[in-house]
């Protein structure tokens, strides 16, 4: 977890600025944050609600990243081409 505060602590905000991937990981950043106002409910001072928090960022990088593959990943079907003759 360290290591992820590292890496996106030194990214500009250009850098996170530059396409919908990254302004998405932008988004999900104040979910990383800790919180240290002791006048939040004692739930959301838990240790359980700093999980809760790390799943959902992990959860909403997950559907990202599968559906940048996705729409990355090239159609197999050859435009302009039909179904071969049959014999």
């Amino acid at each position: 977890m360290d290591n992820l505060k590292e890496e996106f602590s030194l990214k500009t905000i250009e850098e996170w600025k530059q396409n919908l991937y990254w302004r998405w990981l932008y988004a999900l950043l104040p979910l990383l944050e800790e919180s240290k106002d002791e006048n939040l409910p004692c739930f959301i001072q838990s240790s359980a609600w700093v999980d809760k928090e790390l799943q959902t960022v992990l959860g909403s990088w997950t559907e990202l990243r599968h559906d940048t593959i996705l729409y990355a990943k090239q159609s197999y079907i050859m435009a302009g081409k039909g179904m071969p003759p049959e014999p």
